[in-house]
């Protein structure tokens, strides 16, 4: 194996040396870390990009779909539709609430919702369920067919949650994606368009949920300031990590999430379908002023993605057994990843890494990670087929601001590698 610098599709991909600098010297002035200017003038910024909603940020983005969920008082078996091909971190708030998931399958070109499969399982549902909200998710940075899922949604009475974890900057016929539904989420978790470790922020355009939502909010807590250290160190700790991959560094950081140091993205619990145990708060200022400091590179951030997709698109698009991410005409992709279709993933995983190269596996399993318990979050296998066979056959290049067309090409050449390796074209075993 080569040990030239590591290229990791997930491993602190936004950070650079400013949000280094930035998180240490933040990471002197703990009084600064809880209270102060910048979760205000985030919100701000936030809404002069989305326009007409209000805005709240957060400390994750599923506790910002949990907030609106609970706003819209749920009951005990009333059906939260979403896509198959997600996060735990979407089905778990619906869990949370006590409503039923609704797994609708994708559209194969897209990864997106398929319009035709959200009227199957609306049609199949059963008498003493209500169809009450849809989660409108936006996978890698493409938004979904919305003309096809409102006019679904406005038939039905669902209230629309457009899930913009991926797509922050991304547009649908001209308009930001986030300004469509009755609210959206976005996410500025480690491995997010922009990223303050943990964080989100919830856009709620529907006056009546906004207002219900507005004494909640108020009453939110900030974090302690034990929890605000692990996410300013995180920055620091992860580059070093990345930086020193090969010698060390990947162990060195899973041993400061073991020890607790860092925190880790997702906790065993969420994996089983349970909440986890920091309840919704507010962005602590500290975690404000990262997330606006890369906010304000989002237009050179999405050059930089929009320019290794087309280089990937240029040099891929004449391998007929390489399926590239297809682009409806009306709408911009924000490119979050990459994500191509390959007839045995692993090996194409093996051979990258062979070349110092760790590949995205977003998503390797219908409701990821890997380890979810798929029954615990009400997962029923066969349910949406193209979701499943899209796991199988997933792989994720690189996007991230850090990566140039050097880097982009050292991926290319692992991708030529893998196919010309024996079986390349069996399927990797179920």
């Amino acid at each position: 194996m080569t040990l030239a610098r590591v290229i990791h599709a997930s491993l602190a991909p936004t950070v650079s040396l400013r949000d280094v600098r930035l998180a240490a010297a933040l990471l002197v002035r703990p009084a600064a870390w809880q209270n102060g200017p910048h979760r205000e003038r985030l919100e701000q910024e936030l809404k002069a990009h989305v326009e007409n909603a209000s805005v709240v940020a957060l400390g994750s983005g599923r506790n910002a779909l949990r907030l609106v969920l609970e706003a819209l008082e749920l009951r005990r078996g009333d059906a939260v539709f979403l896509q198959a091909y997600t996060c735990v971190s979407v089905p778990g708030p619906v869990l949370w609430v006590g409503a039923t998931p609704v797994y609708v399958d994708i559209r194969p070109d897209t990864f997106t919702m398929d319009p035709d499969d959200l009227r199957r399982k609306l049609e199949a549902l059963p008498p003493r369920s209500r169809p009450r909200v849809l989660i409108v998710q936006h996978t890698f940075g493409l938004p979904a067919d919305l003309d096809q899922l409102l006019e679904i949604a406005r038939a039905q009475n669902l209230f629309v949650i457009e899930d913009c974890a991926h797509a922050l900057g991304a547009t649908y016929q001209g308009r930001p994606v986030g300004t469509f539904g009755d609210a959206a989420i976005v996410s500025f978790g480690r491995d997010k368009v922009i990223s303050s470790v943990f964080g989100g922020a919830l856009f709620v355009r529907n006056a009546f949920v906004a207002q219900r939502l507005a004494p909640r909010i108020a009453a939110l807590p900030v974090p302690s300031r034990w929890w605000i250290a692990q996410q300013l160190l995180h920055p620091l700790l992860a580059t070093a990590a990345r930086e020193t991959y090969w010698a060390g560094g990947r162990y060195a950081l899973r041993s400061f999430q073991e020890l607790g140091v860092l925190s880790k993205a997702l906790t065993a619990a969420e994996k089983r379908g349970g909440a986890p145990s920091l309840a919704p708060h507010h962005l602590p200022n500290a975690l404000a002023a990262l997330a606006r400091s890369q906010f304000q590179q989002l237009p050179e951030f999405s050059q930089q993605r929009q320019t290794l997709a087309k280089h990937y698109t240029e040099s891929l698009r004449d391998f007929s057994d390489v399926r590239l991410p297809e682009i409806p005409p009306d709408r911009t992709h924000g490119f979050l990843r990459y994500t191509i279709r390959v007839p045995n993933p692993a090996r194409l995983h093996a051979a990258a890494r062979r070349a110092g190269i760790i590949l995205g596996d977003w998503y390797d399993t219908v409701v990821a990670p890997r380890d979810t318990d798929l029954s615990a979050v009400q997962y029923r296998l066969g349910s949406c087929p193209h979701a499943e066979e899209a796991a199988q056959r997933s792989v994720n290049l690189p996007t991230s601001p850090g990566i140039g067309i050097p880097e982009a090409d050292r991926v290319l050449r692992s991708v030529r590698k893998a196919r010309s390796l024996p079986h390349w074209g069996h399927a990797n075993p179920q």
